[in-house]
C-alpha cells in the first residue's frame, strides 16, 4: 500500500517579498516620500528658509547612505532581523519627534536618529534578504519588494495633505508615525525570515546539488553563487561608473521628489492638483518597479541600463514643462514613477548582474554609500539653488542634462561587465 507524498510547502520567499514591500513602505514611501507635503507649512509656520528646513532630508539621506557600508559588514557577521527590530522601533520614536521640534536643530537631531537606524529597515536589509531568497525570478522579487514605497505614498499623501490642513503639522507628523508603525512592526517580527533554510526550503532556482544544505541554519552558499568580491569590484571601471551614474539618478529622484509639491504651487497649481499629482507619481512607481524587475529578468543588464537612464531623462525633462499645459504635471508624474525607481530596483539589480552574488551585500552597500553620500545633498542643494534664483526653472534644465549623462555612463558599465566577465553566471543565462 503505497503512501502519498506530502505536498511540498508553498515557498516562502513570496512571503518574504510581502514583509520586505510592507518595510520599504513605511521607511521609503510614508517616512521619507511624504516628506514634501509638510515643507510649505512648517516653513511658513516657523520661518525657515526652504533650504535650512530640507536639510533635514538631507542629513537622514546622508547618513542612511553612509551607514550602509558598516550595516553592509555587520550583515557578513550577525543576523539581520534582531537589527532591524530594533532599528525599527526608534525610526518610528524618531518622527514622532519632528512633531515636538520648535528649532530647526531639533528637525536636525531627529533627523540623525532617523538616519542612523534606517538601513536595518530600507533598501540594504531589502535586497539583501531578497538576494538569499530568490536566484531564479531576482529582477521581479526586488521590483514588488521596492514597490511598497510607491503604494503607501500614494494613499497617504493626500490623506496627509489633509490632515496638515486641518490640525496643522504637528498632528500630521505624528499621524504619519502612528500609521507607519504598523507595517513595519508586523513584517520585522512576524512575516520576515533570515534565510531559506529556516522554513525547510532553498532559495528559487537553486541547483538540485544544493538541497541537502537547506538542513542548516546558516545561509546556503550556493554554485551559483559567484563573481566578484568587493576588494575586485572596487577596482574596476564598472562599479566607478556606476557609481558616478547613481548619484545622478539618486540626485532626479530623492533630490527632486520633496520639492515637487512645492515647485507646482509655486507655479500656479493648487494644493489639491499638486498633491494629486504626487499620489499618482506614487502609484506609477508600484507599477514601475514591479515592471522593471520582471523586464530586468528577460533582457540583462545591458537593456537594463539604457531603459533605467531613459526613465530618468523623461522624468525631468517632463517635469521642465510642467508649466506648459495642465496636462503635463500629470504627464510628469507617470514619467517620474519611472524615473524615482530607478534608483532602487536598478541598483540591485545591475550589482548582482554586474557583479555576482559572491559579496552582494558588501558590493552593494559600498556602491550605494558612495553614490548615495553625495546625493544626499541633492534636495538641499536644489533648495539653496531655489532661495539664490526664486524659481526652479533653470534648475530643471541642469538635472535634464545630468540625466542624460548617466544613460551613457550606466550603459558603459553594463558593457565593460559583461567584457570583463565579472558575472559569469549571469552571461551563461543570456547565452
Amino acid at each position: 500500500m503505497s503512501t502519498a507524498k506530502p505536498k511540498p510547502r508553498p515557498f516562502y520567499g513570496w512571503v518574504i517579498v510581502l514583509g520586505c514591500a510592507l518595510m520599504m513602505g513605511t521607511t521609503v514611501g510614508l517616512f521619507f516620500n511624504c516628506n514634501g507635503v509638510f515643507v510649505k507649512p512648517v516653513c511658513d509656520d516657523l520661518g525657515f528658509s526652504r533650504g535650512a528646513f530640507t536639510m533635514y532630508t538631507t542629513i537622514v539621506s546622508f547618513l542612511s547612505m553612509f551607514m550602509q557600508v558598516i550595516y553592509g559588514d555587520l550583515y557578513r557577521r550577525h543576523r539581520v532581523l534582531p537589527i532591524s527590530r530594533a532599528a525599527a522601533v526608534i525610526l518610528c520614536l524618531s518622527i514622532v519627534g519632528y512633531s515636538f521640534s520648535t528649532k530647526i536643530w531639533h528637525f536636525y537631531l531627529f533627523a540623525t536618529i532617523n538616519g542612523l537606524v534606517q538601513v536595518p529597515v530600507a533598501v540594504l536589509a531589502i535586497a539583501t534578504l531578497v538576494n538569499r531568497w530568490f536566484i531564479d525570478k531576482r529582477g521581479l522579487a526586488t521590483g514588488i519588494a521596492y514597490s511598497g514605497s510607491g503604494l503607501t505614498a500614494a494613499l497617504m499623501t493626500p490623506v496627509l495633505t489633509r490632515v496638515v490642513a486641518d490640525y496643522g503639522w504637528r498632528t500630521g507628523y505624528r499621524v504619519l508615525a502612528a500609521v507607519g508603525a504598523v507595517p513595519i512592526l508586523l513584517a520585522v517580527f512576524v512575516l520576515l525570515k533570515e534565510d531559506p533554510a529556516e522554513m525547510g526550503q532553498t532559495p528559487l532556482g537553486a541547483s538540485p546539488a544544493a538541497a541537502d544544505a537547506s538542513a542548516t541554519a546558516a545561509p546556503v552558499l550556493l554554485p551559483e553563487t559567484v563573481g566578484l568580491t568587493r576588494a575586485e569590484a572596487l577596482r574596476t571601471p564598472c562599479f566607478a561608473l556606476m557609481v558616478l551614474s547613481f548619484i545622478i539618478i539618486l540626485f532626479c529622484g530623492m533630490g527632486v521628489n520633496p520639492h515637487i509639491i512645492s515647485y507646482l504651487t509655486d507655479i500656479g497649481y493648487s494644493d489639491g492638483v499638486a498633491s494629486s499629482v504626487s499620489s499618482l507619481i506614487m502609484a506609477v512607481m508600484i507599477v514601475g518597479k514591479i515592471s522593471m524587475g520582471a523586464v530586468f529578468d528577460k533582457v540583462g543588464a545591458f537593456w537594463a541600463s539604457v531603459m533605467t537612464g531613459l526613465c530618468v531623462v523623461a522624468s525631468m525633462v517632463t517635469l521642465a514643462l510642467c508649466g506648459t499645459s495642465p496636462i503635463m504635471p500629470y504627464v510628469f508624474a507617470c514619467c517620474f514613477g519611472f524615473g524615482y525607481s530607478a534608483g532602487s530596483v536598478p541598483l540591485s539589480f545591475l550589482v548582482g548582474e554586474n557583479f555576482g552574488s559572491r559579496e552582494f551585500s558588501g558590493i552593494y552597500s559600498f556602491l550605494s554609500m558612495m553614490s548615495g553620500v553625495v546625493a544626499s545633498f541633492g534636495t538641499s542643494i536644489i533648495g539653496m539653488l531655489y532661495d539664490r534664483l526664486g524659481s526652479y526653472s533653470s534648475i530643471w534644465l541642469i538635472w535634464s542634462a545630468m540625466a542624460v549623462l548617466c544613460t551613457g555612463t550606466l550603459t558603459l558599465s553594463a558593457v565593460l561587465a559583461r567584457k570583463g566577465n565579472y558575472n559569469p553566471a549571469a552571461i551563461g543565462r543570456r547565452k
